[in-house]
């Protein structure tokens, strides 16, 4: 054969067909159905079918988010930033003022990697009036890379955000005394007291201020207005080794978003609680805190929010509540049992069962019957009345309002005690009580898993109930062995 002397080349264009998989995927929010979320704290949001409510998703490290913890150290994450995320998640949904927040356990941004944030806002429980508006609860979850077990640092409840009204004076008088600030926190400007009140100017500072923008309320500007409490309205922790950390937000209110300076005033609301009024240099309402409590923790508990015995074991604790400045139930009908103390168990839990079967009946949907008691937590009669219209309220939601009361005063006739009760109503709660004329709700408080000694008597007796098969016997096999029971 002979080598040929040139090439022929086609005499068609060169087929350039691709052989590789094209990518059909995104991570555009968009593009998984979900909404992107313009928040530095928070990336996306889906709304939930069915309620109405929103799911609000992020992600948070010290990498992305370096001014959470400025030292670089594993630090628990500010309140102010639970309570931002709750208010951001709610305004989708037109529920962007915070009616009560709880904070149940620190989250603590880890040193490496990062944390996973849900906000959940739930449907919309109907309870709303021209007064309240309608409510929608909040939880915020977290977990970190390393674990595939989530852990709710808060719950609570959103509503529309009030009308404004109330005292905005949020300038000292001319009596108030200066503080010296010098050396203190950053953006703590000046500080006055005036009696327990505290007057303070508070300002962002550096990226925070040019971020400021972006937030509903600046965290950090927040978490500077709560510093100023130390001086007077907020008092000393008594118990060495303890920090104050807020517990308790209700009716917090934002009335305008991206504030980089504030005036404030911080008022005390009974033992570690405050409110707060806070403007803008003009002067116009920015931020409203009805009452914010405070709680005495160890440090070593910023640590626990890992802890898979945190939710063992729960109390109940009467925690008070600051109440409304108005009240609209004054045609509510009261069953008056303050003075039915002696009567049989039966013969008064079979009397309130007929009423409160009438009431449901008869009465109109935004009436609720207030059922008053004397004394429940002694008396067999009246704690009989509380198990059986706690389990109404469920099956009735917003319609009967349980008040326990420590006298047997007459409404009627005694103005003050009529006071009391008129401002309980007004908190819009279903269980209160009225004890040494305050005014307290019941709330799920964690209860410290005792350690080393055995809270048990060993020479007292321990009764199990419910306790006839296989776990009967197992519980009984542990108090024996592990706290020496022997009877």
């Amino acid at each position: 054969t002979t080598r040929p002397t040139h090439v022929e080349l086609p005499t068609y264009p060169f087929q350039r067909t691709r052989y590789w998989l094209e990518g059909t995927g995104s991570t555009d929010a968009g593009a998984l159905g979900l909404d992107s979320e313009e928040h530095p704290l928070l990336g996306a949001l889906v709304e939930l079918p069915g309620s109405g409510g929103v799911l609000a998703t992020s992600r948070l490290s010290q990498k992305t988010h370096p001014w959470l913890a400025p030292d670089g150290a594993s630090v628990p994450v500010p309140g102010s930033v639970l309570v931002e995320l709750a208010v951001r998640a709610g305004d989708h949904v037109g529920a962007g003022a915070i009616e009560e927040l709880t904070l149940e356990a620190p989250m603590v941004l880890p040193e490496r990697g990062s944390m996973q944030i849900r906000v959940q806002v739930g449907a919309s429980d109907d309870s709303g009036n021209a007064r309240t508006h309608e409510r929608r609860p909040v939880s915020i979850h977290s977990r970190t890379h390393e674990s595939d077990d989530w852990v709710r640092h808060a719950i609570g409840r959103l509503t529309a955000a009030p009308e404004f009204a109330g005292d905005f004076t949020v300038r000292p008088p001319q009596s108030a005394e200066a503080v010296d600030v010098t050396g203190l926190a950053d953006g703590l400007r000046k500080v006055w007291r005036h009696g327990d009140e505290v007057y303070a100017e508070v300002a962002l500072e550096g990226e925070a201020a040019e971020a400021a923008d972006a937030f509903g309320m600046h965290p950090t500007l927040l978490e500077t207005v709560l510093s100023a409490a130390a001086f007077g309205a907020l008092g000393p922790v008594r118990e060495d080794g303890k920090v104050l950390v807020p517990h308790t937000w209700r009716r917090v209110a934002l009335y305008a978003s991206g504030a980089g300076q504030l005036r404030v005033r911080i008022t005390p609301q009974g033992e570690n609680a405050i409110a707060v009024a806070a403007a803008d240099s003009a002067g116009s309402p920015v931020l409203s805190i009805r009452e914010l409590s405070f709680r005495a923790v160890d440090t070593a508990e910023f640590g626990a929010g890992q802890d898979p015995a945190r939710d063992a074991l729960f109390r109940v604790e009467w925690q008070p509540i600051a109440v409304p400045d108005t009240f609209t139930g004054d045609d509510w009908p009261v069953l008056d049992l303050t003075d039915s103390g002696d009567e049989d168990i039966r013969t008064l839990t079979g009397r309130v069962l007929a009423r409160v079967q009438e009431h449901l009946a008869t009465d109109p949907d935004d009436t609720r019957l207030v059922v008053l008691t004397r004394d429940a937590v002694h008396s067999p009669a009246q704690a009989a009345v509380w198990g059986l219209l706690r389990t109404a309220q469920n099956e009735h939601p917003d319609r009967i309002i349980l008040v326990d009361t420590d006298t047997d005063t007459d409404t009627d006739t005694d103005p003050q005690t009529r006071n009391l009760l008129h401002a309980a109503l007004a908190t819009g709660e279903p269980q209160l009580a009225l004890h040494d004329g305050r005014i307290t709700i019941p709330r799920l408080a964690r209860t410290t898993i005792p350690t080393g000694d055995s809270p048990l008597d060993p020479n007292g007796t321990v009764l199990i109930t419910g306790g006839t098969g296989t776990l009967g016997a197992l519980t009984a096999h542990h108090l024996i062995t592990h706290h020496h029971i022997t009877h």
